[in-house]
């Protein structure tokens, strides 16, 4: 049918957007590994990783996304070193293309100073919400960033600090 589109109205503003008087801030961590990167498949990183959803969050009290990006050339290299990490658990995945891969493109090539695996990548992004009730990034700033296996491990047992 012409002109009949669906828009953001159905999603909840009443509660957790109207705290931030229509801004909210949420924390965003990344996950980018690659199966092809003997250090995003060592056993202690996939260890790691895998509880970095629950824990980060139990650690902090925001809303949190979690994004995992698998750098693999081929997407079902990537959807499988996703599951590897528990893939139910993450809010986005995305897999494919290696250093073309669009998430990598827009939140990692130029975002971070060495873009390298595994590595996790914290914002802290602020929100604001259109009269449909979709969410518009006013804001985005890179608070933390871990990279190379003992990097990540370290960061994860050390209970996800923040500055």
């Amino acid at each position: 049918m012409a002109g009949v589109a669906c828009y953001g109205q159905d999603r909840d503003s009443s509660a957790e957007s109207a705290s931030y008087q229509g801004h909210e801030q949420i924390y965003v961590v990344y996950y980018v590994g690659a199966s092809s990167c003997e250090f995003s498949s060592r056993d202690e990183v996939v260890d790691a990783v895998s509880e970095l959803p629950e824990e980060f969050s139990a650690a902090h009290d925001r809303p949190t996304k979690f994004v995992f990006a698998a750098m693999d050339e081929k997407v079902d290299d990537g959807l499988a070193f996703i599951q590897r990490h528990g893939a139910e658990q993450w809010d986005e995945v995305s897999a494919g293309g290696r250093y073309n891969n669009e998430t990598l493109l827009h939140n990692f090539n130029s975002d971070v100073q060495a873009p390298g695996t595994p590595h996790i990548i914290v914002f802290e992004d602020t929100y604001r919400f259109d009269e449909y009730n979709i969410p518009h990034l006013e804001q985005r700033e890179q608070i933390h960033s871990a990279m190379g296996a003992d990097g990540v491990v370290d960061w994860i047992e050390e209970g996800y600090p923040l500055p």
